[in-house]
Parts: C-alpha cells; structure tokens; sequence
C-alpha cells in the first residue's frame, strides 16, 4: 500500500502537470514582429489581408424570422 507521503507527492506532481498544461497557453513572450508596430514599438496603420471566412459555405435563408415570436 502507498503511504500517504507517496501519496501526497503524487498528487501534487499531478496537479502540477495539469496547472503548467493550463497556463503555458498563456505564454509571457513578446511576439518578434507584429505588423501593426514599427521597431520602437509605436503603433502604425495596420489593415489585416481580408479573408472570407464564408467564400463557398453553404447558405440557409428563410423568411419566417419571427413568425412565432422574437427570436435570437
């Protein structure tokens, strides 16, 4: 049987795995180059490319948008 120390310590080895999973997505680094500020770090004009999340996704429309009540 295993002790409550060996216990304990697997546990918290667990505990630890899951807290480091959770937050290394929260990652303190700088990114190297974003394009919306130049070298000294002022913003500047930034436009993103367009993308068109939608282009050929098929499309559903219907005209009974409150026929049996307001809706959201």
């Amino acid at each position: 049987m295993f002790s409550l120390l060996t216990f304990t310590v697997i546990l918290l080895l667990r505990l630890y795995h899951i807290w480091a999973a959770y937050f290394s997505q929260f990652s303190l680094r700088e990114p190297e180059y974003d394009p919306c500020y130049d070298n000294a770090g002022r913003p500047i004009r930034c436009v993103p490319d367009f993308i068109n999340a939608a282009f050929g996704k098929p499309v559903t429309a219907s005209n009974t948008c409150g026929q049996s009540g307001p809706s959201r």
